[in-house]
Order: structure tokens, then sequence, then C-alpha cells
């Protein structure tokens, strides 16, 4: 009963935060710094007065008889609404005891204002909804019949499109939260003061008085905006206020009640998202502490499932995969680089997209190097921030260089994604291999195909432009960062008791070899890189997924590169291209098909030749049907070559794949499309693509053939000796 009430009470204050913000649209941009005052004040005289209520030296109520005392406010609350408060003119005022007046006529409605034409004339362009960009508004509202202004209606498309530039405003409110109240709520819990020779407080009452300063910092900054920030109260105060100030100054006046309103779903999303961050964080200490506490860190730890966070760590990483992989520009990159960065399609194909080639190649050999010796995370690091470089680039930068850099930090992300997959496979172990990849590659199909369908909604529906989506696709990367940060990191001396017990089964070095300190384990794994590798590619089965991986990989990344090109050239012109719709059919049916194999008890090490013969075959049929299976059979090769692994070099393994494959594209790319090779048009290109799918298709095919020859012939000689 006492969860409904909180639920209650968040509804309520949710409710009265909207609707006072919207309200504030209609007062001078001074009483925004009045009222985030007003909440700071509340804070601390409510945490103050709570406190002084339950304190057992002061009042000692129960927490219960504490609340019930505190419904005055409420009351309170009501008559200074209704009793005290000066309305303005511009607010239409319902009557209490007139319920015909509670919901507004369409007569006390204005449709069309200044600013309502600028949204339907800049529909497909850029529009900052500042007072000083945009067309003279109609201060001056039409009057009612009882002489009162009309108030501004939105359609349903308008309030969408204002939501767009409402955003740069609303993300940095989001981060801040999200930083904000995992301390809040994952962190000050933990925090324990040593009252016993000073006020003589409890748990809960050195809890409820940190509540009253944290409140009180609050407070400190919640006054005047643009104050300088300082610790968290003052983030939490400073970002709160500044951001909603400056809405209020810079948004046009007919649409800033609508704006003010849909800002607040800012902190709302990041105390959300804080929350579920805050159960694995708060429990990962928690752990920590009890380890420490008991004496029982052992200098060689065994890996234990229990310790491994059985459902909340998987839930992050597939949550992690997801948000990394909504690319919502990506679908229209292309388009967006030809009209509004004005780069021909020579331009793009022969001197900026090479260099994503180039500078994959060159940066998967120090990945496959290095990933698996910094333990995976630093190198998931690098992929989200490579990933940012390259939305930067696309969205504040236009000049030639600018954009081969873009690329080239691109190439750099897409080849530090090996370090995830890694990561999986060092944290886990070989039983929960097909599942994990299976849940995070449809995490990632998910997250493309929901990126890709939003993006197309958006271009179909003139919300935003090419821009628009670039500018969006910005945010979820520094989302991203956010479940990086939180991912438990995989401790070098796990990974050496995984070392030892694969020793134990098959004999390499004495125990006394092993590592005991990082640096060691360092100089370790250095040497043992070449047997690693040589021992890992003995194993026929691991060298046939091996190579598939690598020539699927190199013609899906060439395709992938050159197919937006393909599309924009029988596009010309077309003002609501459907590449988003392409791209969400294959990334689904990708999710789809990628959780069947997860749930069919099929036996790839007898039937894996023929599910890549015929997954090859489909690939170039059709574009949706060919990156489908892609995924799938990446999906499929990637878990069975970490199941068939006897080392913990998956960094390694992985990075050579995609290593080879990348060679073959970059001879791809320097031979077919470069301009300083054949420079070959991009439907000539295609043909080409089709012809080498074809002959790996061939490939495979005469090892079907040869197996099920092998097959019949072993049968045979069985059935002979039987007789």
């Amino acid at each position: 009963m006492s969860l409904t009430g909180v639920v209650f009470g968040a509804m309520g204050a949710g409710l009265g935060v909207v609707t006072y913000l919207a309200l504030s649209s209609h007062f001078p941009s001074s009483v925004i710094a009045a009222w985030s005052s007003g909440t700071g004040g509340a804070g601390i005289i409510g945490s103050l007065v709570y406190a002084g209520l339950t304190e057992p030296h002061f009042a000692n109520l129960s927490p219960k008889n504490a609340c019930l005392t505190m419904l005055v406010v409420p009351a309170l609350f009501a008559i200074t609404y209704w009793f005290l408060m000066v309305v303005p003119d511009t607010v239409y005022e319902a009557k209490l005891l007139k319920p015909k007046t509670w919901l507004i006529s369409e007569s006390n409605m204005v449709t069309s204002t200044g600013s309502t034409e600028e949204i339907h004339s800049q529909i497909n362009s850029e529009v900052d909804w500042s007072t000083e960009s945009t067309v003279p508004v109609q201060l001056e509202l039409t009057s009612t019949t009882e002489g009162r202004p009309g108030q501004r209606q939105l359609s349903f498309s308008e309030k969408l499109f204002l939501i767009v530039p409402m955003l740069k405003y609303m993300i940095p409110l989001v981060i801040v939260y999200i930083a904000e109240y995992a301390i809040n709520q994952g962190l000050t819990e933990l925090i324990y003061f040593d009252c016993s020779h000073g006020f003589h407080l409890s748990r809960g009452s050195q809890y409820r008085w940190y509540q009253v300063l944290y409140q009180a910092a609050f407070l400190g900054v919640a006054d005047p905006p643009n104050t300088t920030v300082l610790y968290e109260g003052l983030l939490g105060g400073s970002a709160y206020s500044n951001t909603f100030y400056t809405i209020h100054q810079e948004v046009a006046p007919d649409v800033k009640e609508y704006s003010l309103s849909v800002a607040t779903m800012a902190d709302a999303v990041g105390i959300v998202i804080a929350a579920f961050l805050a159960m694995p964080l708060h429990n990962f200490i928690c752990n920590q502490q009890k380890e420490i506490n008991s004496g029982n860190v052992p200098e060689t730890p065994t890996i234990s499932r229990q310790s491994e966070w059985t459902f909340i760590l998987p839930a992050v990483l597939v949550l992690y995969s997801i948000v990394k992989e909504i690319k919502i520009g990506e679908p229209f990159t292309y388009k967006y680089q030809t009209e509004f960065l004005n780069y021909t399609a020579e331009t793009l194909n022969g001197e900026i997209y090479p260099y994503y080639a180039y500078a994959y190649l060159s940066s998967i050999i120090p990945i496959l190097l290095f990933t698996d010796i910094l333990l995976y995370k630093p190198i998931m690091y690098i992929e989200i921030f490579t990933q940012l470089i390259y939305r930067f680039t696309l969205v504040f930068t236009k000049n030639l260089l600018s954009q081969q850099i873009g690329q080239s930090m691109y190439a750099i992300a897409t080849a530090a994604d090996v370090a995830f997959s890694s990561y999986i496979y060092g944290k886990f172990e070989k039983d929960d291999y097909k599942k994990l990849t299976s849940w995070t590659r449809a995490g990632r199909m998910f997250g493309k195909a929901g990126g890709y369908f939003t993006a197309q909604l958006l271009i179909l529906t003139h919300i935003g432009t090419y821009k628009t989506l670039n500018q969006i696709a910005f945010f979820f990367p520094c989302v991203a960062l956010v479940f990086c940060f939180f991912m438990p990191r995989i401790r070098w001396k796990n990974l050496v008791a995984r070392i030892s017990s694969n020793e134990s089964e098959e004999p390499r070095e004495s125990q006394s070899s092993l590592p005991t300190s990082f640096s060691e384990y360092v100089l370790y794994k250095l040497r043992n890189m070449k047997s690693d590798f040589i021992k890992t590619y003995s194993n026929n089965f691991i060298r046939k997924w091996s190579f598939w991986w690598a020539m699927a990989t190199c013609m899906s990344l060439q395709v992938a590169l050159y197919t937006q090109t393909l599309f924009g050239e029988v596009q010309i012109g077309d003002d609501s291209p459907l590449n988003g719709f392409a791209d969400a059919a294959y990334t689904f049916t990708s999710a789809v098909f990628i959780i069947l194999t997860n749930r069919l008890p099929i036996n790839w090490d007898k039937w894996g030749e023929t599910a890549l013969t015929n997954s090859i075959y489909l690939m170039y049929f059709c574009y949706v049907f060919y990156r489908s299976f892609y995924q799938v059979m990446i999906t499929i090769a990637q878990w069975n070559i970490a199941k068939k692994m006897t080392t913990d070099s998956f960094g390694l393994v992985f990075g050579v794949n995609s290593f080879i494959a990348l060679i073959l594209q970059s001879i791809l790319v320097i031979t077919v499309t470069d301009k300083r090779g054949l420079g070959m048009g991009v439907r000539d290109s295609f043909l080409l693509y089709a012809a080498i799918h074809a002959f790996i298709a061939l490939i495979f095919f005469i090892s079907v053939i040869f197996s099920i020859i092998i097959y019949y012939r072993n049968k045979n000689k069985v059935v002979g000796k039987g007789i």
C-alpha cells in the first residue's frame, strides 16, 4: 500500500511540475529563477521538517505520522494557487463550480499565428525556435467573447516537430540527472557517518540529515541562473534552473507553454534510467565490501557463476547492445552528405568513403593485439568516443578533411566493436556463449531496426530533416557511454584462474609460471600470443568458420558501404526515400532469426557448412535477405568459434578474422571503386560483388559435396564390415 502512495505522490508531483512550468510561460523570465528558488526552498524546508519530526531528540514521530502531518502542504498549495496568485490575462481560467469551463472551447483557441506559418514553411529545413530566428510572432492573440486572449493550439505533427529543437536543452539535463540520481539512489544509502562521538545519530537519522545538507546545496544555486557548478547538489540545481530559464528566454512566445512543459520529460527520463543503473551499481559495491570485510579475497580467485549477476548483467549487456546500435542517421547518410554538405557522388566514393576501409584496416591491428591485454573495457570506450567524433564531424563540420577524419573515426569504432563480443566471452562461461551471443546480437539488430524505422518516420512525416537525424544520433553514444561505465570490469586474476583451470586439463606450463600481477599478466599474454594463435587456428572447425567470417564480412562491409550510393543514383529528386524501411526490415528480420537460432537445437558441427552455403546463395538475391542472413550467420560463427577455443584470446581471434576481411575489402576498394584504381561505377561494382559471392558459394558448395561423399563412403564401409 505504501508503494501505491509513492506512485500517486510521484504522479502528483510530476503533473504539478509540468503545469507550473507551462504556467510560467505567461510570466516574465525572472519567475523561472523565483520558481526554481521555491523548489530549492521546498526541498530544504521539507527535508528539515521531516528530519525534525522523526528525530528522537525532537518530535520523535514515526515516518507514517510524519507523512500524515505533512498533508498540510498540499492544502497550503491549493490556497496559494486559488486565492493568492494573480493570474495574467493570457491564462484561460476555469471556474471550479462551472464544469463547462473545465475544457477550453474552440472559441478560446488560436489555431494560427506567425510561428504556425513558420512551422509549416520550415518543415523541411532546420528551425531554431528562438525569438531571433523566427519570424515576428503574433503577440496580441485573438480575443475571445469574454475579452481574454485565446489559447495557442498546436496540431499533433507540430507538437512532434517542436520536440526536435528542444533536444539541445533536454539531452544535457538527462545526462545530469542520470549522474545525480545514480549517486542518490545507488550510493547515498552506503554512506555511514561516524557520529558516535558527536550528535549520536542513528543510521536512519544520518540519512535524513544528509538530505537536508544536499537540499541546502541545491537551494544555493537554484536562485540565480548561470552560477558556477561546484558539487552534486549545485550541479543538479544549476542544470535545472538554467535549462528552463534559457528555454523561457529563447523560445517563441506562442509555443513557449508547450516547450516548457515537454522539457520536463528530460529529468523524468534521466531519473528512470538512473534508477535502473543504481540497482546493479549498489549491489556491486555491496558485494565488493562484503568480500573485503570477510577477508576472503583470494590472490587468484575462482570463477563463480553466482557472482556474475546472473540476471542484471545480461540485461545491461542487452540494453547496451541496443543503445549503441541506434544509429538514426545511417540510412540517409548519403542523402545528408549530398544535399546538406553538398558533396558529389564522385567525391564521396573516391575521396571520402575509401578512408573508412583504410582506417579500419590500420586500426584493427593494434586493437586485435591489445583488446585481451587491456581487458576489453578500454577498447569499448574507444569505440564510443570515436563514434561521438564521427557524429560530431557530420553535424558540425563540412570541409573535406573533417569528413575524411569522420570516416576514419567511424572505422576505428567499427574495428573496436570486437571488444564487446570479447568482453562477453571473458565475463561468462562457455555454457552461456550461445544465448548471450544471440541476445546481444539480436539486441544490436533491434536497436538498428528501431533507429532506422524512427528515421524513416521522421522523414516521411517531415517532422525532421536529414540533419535532424544526425543531431539525434549524436545523443545515443552518450547514453551508451553511461551503460559502459557501469559494466563491471573483468579482473585479470579471474582470467588467470581460467587459464589455470584450462592448464589443469591440458598442461602447457607449470603453475609457478602463471602471472601474479597485472604487469606479469601483460607479459604473459604477449609471450603466449603466438602459441594461442597457432593453437586456436590448428582446429579445423575454427578455421572453417573463420574463413566464412572473413569472406562474408568482407563482402558485407563492401555492400553496406556503397549501397546508399546505389540507392542514391535512382533517388535523385526523391524527397521521401524509403532507405530507412529497407534497413529496418533487414535488421528486424535478422533479430527474429537470431533469436530462433538460439531456440532451435541445431547441431552446427554437423550442418554448419550446409547452412553457410544456403545463406551465401540467398545473400545476393535481395538486399534485405542478404543483410539478414549475414547477421544470423555471423552470430552462429561467433559463438561456434568461441565455444571451440581453448584459450581466452577472444580479441585476438576475432580481430584476426576481421583483419583478413579488411585486407580483402581494402583490395576491393583500391582495385574497384577508388579513383586511383579502376574507378568503376556503383552498378558495375555490384555486378562484380555478385560474381564474388557466387565464387564463395561455389567453394562451400564443393565443400558440402565433398563432406557428403565422405559420409556415404564411411557409411558403406561400416555396412560392409557388418556383413
